[in-house]
């Protein structure tokens, strides 16, 4: 099967490790996203309530690709694998 496809999870779950092939996976700091998360609550809890809600924001936490099993090397050849437009 990894000849032909390659499967990337999000978050690290402690099972990734454990299935079979090891899931490749992209890990993102826990800390971090909570305090960010914690940081938001007490900000809308603490907006006026006679006013609108304001914009989201947009927050961008660092992440870490973690390989495993589960993904394949790229091919040695990429022409066949990819598709090329035709000239004429």
């Amino acid at each position: 099967m990894l000849d032909d496809v390659s499967v990337v999870g999000f978050d690290d779950n402690p099972l990734a490790r454990r299935t079979q092939p090891a899931l490749t996976t992209m890990r993102q700091d826990v800390e971090a996203k909570g305090k960010a998360a914690t940081a938001a609550l007490i900000s809308a809890i603490g907006r006026d309530k006679t006013r609108p809600a304001g914009r989201g924001r947009h927050l961008v936490l660092p992440t870490e690709l973690i390989v495993r099993d589960s993904t394949a090397r790229p091919p040695h050849d990429l022409s066949a694998t990819t598709a090329h437009p035709t000239t004429g």
